[in-house]
């Protein structure tokens, strides 16, 4: 009876229910509902969130490791538990339709980590996507990425890019986001909120300065330490844009590898206005007066008044500092002489047209903070070495200047000896050589600008590249003057005339007498017949052959073979302090009626 009661009631509240409804208008306003409407973006394109899959985006991965979702944003990365995998991956977005906007940009937020390992990162884009990516073609619009500020895993950066003409006006927009490592290095990309609006976008406000501060941060009016920490508390993780001038007493040097004796030939010490150790600024791995390599322990002390130039940032936002490749510009109202001045910017940083010094660190420069470029090359003289090590590493750091001065310097980081191979000997550079340098370059923490770590190498040395050096053609043989003026060579081809020979005493016979009849001894070859060519050893060409070779045993002038002219094939060097060919493995007699006799054999090349 309870139940049917129970069963009877339900129905009643039904009925009452759908009855109390039947009237309202739809749709229904509710009195007590306040959440407002959400907002609509008018001027939104395209959106992708990119966090927990790639919604509309399709992956596409040629080799190794993918783009990976799953948290709040896409990663591309070859890394994974500790091991490195050769990979390339592309998130290429579906079509984007820009065929009534007359004005868009793009933007997405990203953290761009380990940026100095090896690797690419690219924003590409294409108005013709083929299916594949890897045979589009793509125009890179990735400009300077921003590194993140070593381990800052919480900070995001925002890339934005504004379509030109050529997109505007049409329906087949694609964007991928590239990226490729090595198998032994790789970069973190972590990307999210991919978006496409119309209109311009707006300008991200920079820091505000403080106004009440002590000096300008110029070399006429340095910041004093107090004002020097209030500005990086201003500019944050991202630091000043441009190198300040800061004063203050030097308080103690910090020891160990970042303090002095260091190898890098710089020190790292705190300063404060008064002295003490109240309200410090940390000066970190600072270099000397004009950017000199300090190596003597007594350069600075406690209580010197320095002004130092340099950037100013808070790293990992928890270390107020000027950052390294600081300099220091004077120590107690003395400073060095005015750096030698840029050169002019020459070259295109080609293998047949490198930069010099001065174009190299303006195109570093461009590059922004801790950005690889591809492989270049520059022209310039070593300045100093810190060391070459022909150990297991084989590579050496060193620097290169214009003048070969310590001004206006790029630094050569763990490169490579010629043909990319190791070095092997500790005196194969010097200060002073002429050399070019092939390989990445990067503006390492946005100042100091240098080759990659082991991505560079000496593509000459004083024009010595280390590949074979030929001198000479068979059609165009070199002279004997210029064969003794060459220097040394792997083959040379040498035209000259048989005029005599040389004795064990270094004495030379250019009339036939007892020693010429010794085929055992090196014979001459001059520029000239035997009536005409000067008798002095110091213009001929000393030609050493082998016990029972063809040329031995063809050409010696004891064979009745004086003042015949002859073309030699074989490699240029030194003989008892003369210039000579060296065991030549082919020779051509020219005879009287200009026929000729070959002797020997001619090695392929």
């Amino acid at each position: 009876m309870k139940k049917l009661f129970y069963s009877m009631f339900a129905i009643a509240m039904a009925l009452t229910t759908f009855t109390s409804c039947e009237d309202v208008p739809a749709p229904y306003n509710d009195p007590n509902n306040t959440k407002p409407e959400p907002e609509v973006d008018e001027n939104l394109i395209f959106e992708e969130s990119l966090t927990k899959n790639p919604g509309t985006f399709t992956v596409f991965t040629t080799k190794g490791i993918a783009w990976s979702f799953g948290g709040s944003y896409a990663k591309g990365t070859g890394y994974n538990n500790g091991t490195n995998t050769e990979s390339e991956s592309y998130l290429v977005s579906p079509d984007i339709n820009l065929s009534d906007v007359d004005k868009a940009f793009l933007e997405f937020e990203y953290i761009f980590a380990y940026p100095t390992r090896k690797g690419e990162d690219k924003v590409l884009i294409s108005d013709n996507f083929t299916g594949d990516p890897s045979t589009t073609q793509w125009t890179d619009i990735t400009g300077t990425l921003t590194p993140w500020s070593n381990g800052d895993w919480n900070t995001w950066s925002k890339f934005i890019y504004v379509f030109g003409q050529e997109y505007l006006g049409k329906s087949n927009i694609r964007i991928a986001l590239y990226y490729y490592g090595t198998p032994t290095d790789s970069r973190t990309w972590e990307v999210k909120n991919f978006k496409i609006r119309k209109g311009e976008p707006e300008e991200e406000p920079g820091p505000e300065i403080p106004t009440d501060l002590v000096g300008d941060g110029t070399q006429a009016n340095p910041y004093n330490v107090a004002s020097a920490l209030k500005v990086i508390q201003a500019v944050g993780s991202a630091g000043t844009a441009e190198e300040v001038y800061v004063k203050g007493k030097l308080v103690k040097i910090e020891p160990g590898k970042d303090g002095f004796p260091n190898s890098f030939g710089n020190v790292s010490f705190y300063i404060s206005d008064d002295g003490t150790e109240s309200n410090q600024l940390y000066i970190y791995r600072c270099f000397g007066i004009n950017g000199e390599q300090i190596t003597d322990e007594n350069y600075i002390k406690k209580g010197d008044d320095l002004v130092l130039v340099g950037k100013l940032v808070n790293f990992s936002n928890n270390t107020p500092e000027m950052t390294s490749g600081g300099k220091i510009f004077s120590i107690n109202g003395q400073s060095g002489p005015e750096p030698t001045p840029l050169a002019d910017p020459t070259g295109s940083g080609t293998q047949d047209d490198p930069y010099n010094v001065s174009a190299a660190l303006g195109f570093i420069n461009n590059l922004g903070s801790d950005v690889q470029s591809n492989e270049i090359y520059v022209k310039g003289t070593i300045s100093r070495i810190k060391e070459v090590n022909t150990g297991d590493y084989g590579n050496a750091t060193y620097w290169i200047s214009d003048d070969g001065s310590q001004s206006n310097e790029l630094q050569v980081y763990h490169g490579y000896y010629l043909k990319n191979e190791k070095f092997t000997d500790a005196n194969a550079i010097k200060v002073g050589d002429e050399v070019i340098v092939c390989g990445k370059v990067v503006n390492f923490k946005g100042n100091t600008p240098e080759f990659v770590d082991k991505a560079n190498y000496l593509y000459s040395i004083n024009g010595d590249t280390g590949e074979p050096k030929v001198a000479g053609t068979h059609d165009a043989p070199l002279t004997i003057a210029d064969a003794i003026a060459f220097g040394d060579a792997e083959h040379a081809w040498v035209k000259g005339t048989i005029v005599g020979v040389i004795d064990a005493a270094g004495e030379a016979h250019f009339d036939y007498d007892d020693a010429m009849s010794n085929i055992a001894l090196p014979f001459l070859l001059a520029d000239g017949t035997t009536e005409t060519f000067t008798k002095e050893l110091s213009k001929c060409l000393v030609v050493k052959t082998a016990r029972g070779s063809e040329i031995r045993n063809n050409l010696h002038p004891s064979l009745q073979t004086f003042g015949m002219e002859v073309i030699i094939y074989g490699p240029l060097g030194s003989y008892s302090n003369l210039r000579g060919l060296l065991d030549p493995p082919y020779a051509e007699i020219i005879m009287p009626d200009g026929s000729k006799q070959t002797f020997g054999t001619l090695p392929e090349e």
